[in-house]
């Protein structure tokens, strides 16, 4: 039988470093890596680097808390409660509201996701890219139009008001998935260093750039492709 992988290449494992070491508030050393097969070699590193840090308070609460007093001026009177739909609250778009909950909290959110608004945009803006010598070479007439599409489509692009993350439906969502995206941080907040939390912060991050879903890896999962180990090749994350 195979043994799963996150099938990563060198980019998205780069990458989804980068990410972990923002979240866990540390940066991993070239000789913790070296020997890193499994999301399971990864997380004893990180489990490792943790231990003895932070306090006894839940990280999701922390962050729950912060948020909420970010939010508190945009709610129009209302008691936030974890179960408190952001859509049916907040009249700030989704974009906006992020970036200045970002400023004012120091935490890292989860990014929005683009609304039709932003889809259809970036649809023609992308057509109007790869039509522009195609259309140049047979129809003239329409090449200005169509380069003319490019900035237009990027401005519709920036204005577009995004949507909430769909995992982040409730503040409570959004209080746990900022949790997992600033671990390190509330740890210094003194929040628990549970290894539970360690190992949902370790596969969020993952799933997101790797061919399985979150409640598909498993410690033994490998993190690049089988064959890259099995040619002697993979000599780290």
């Amino acid at each position: 039988m195979a043994v799963p992988s996150l099938e990563l290449d060198d980019d998205d494992a780069s990458q989804a470093l980068s990410d972990l070491e923002r979240s866990l508030g540390f940066r991993f050393q070239a000789d913790e890596l070296t020997t890193c097969r499994t999301v399971g070699d990864i997380f004893r590193v990180v489990a490792r680097r943790l231990d003895g840090t932070g306090g006894e308070a839940c990280a999701s609460a922390i962050a729950f808390y912060r948020l909420r007093r970010a939010l508190t001026p945009h709610a129009g009177g209302e008691k936030l409660r974890p179960s408190s739909v952001l859509a049916a609250f907040v009249p700030v778009s989704p974009k906006r509201l992020f970036k200045q909950i970002e400023a004012e909290t120091r935490l890292h959110l989860p990014p929005p996701t683009n609304s039709w608004l932003g889809r259809v945009a970036f649809a023609v803006a992308a057509t109007a890219f790869l039509g522009m010598i195609p259309v140049h070479m047979l129809y003239p007439g329409w090449t200005l139009f169509t380069i003319l599409l490019i900035p237009v489509s990027i401005w519709t692009f920036s204005i577009d008001p995004g949507r909430y993350p769909g995992d982040c439906r409730t503040l409570g969502d959004l209080a746990k998935k900022t949790a997992q995206l600033n671990f390190g941080p509330l740890l210094e907040a003194g929040a628990r260093p549970r290894q539970g939390d360690q190992w949902e912060v370790l596969t969020e991050i993952l799933s997101g750039y790797g061919t399985l879903p979150k409640a598909a890896i498993t410690p033994e999962t490998l993190i690049l492709p089988a064959k890259r180990y099995a040619a002697g090749i993979a000599g780290k994350m």
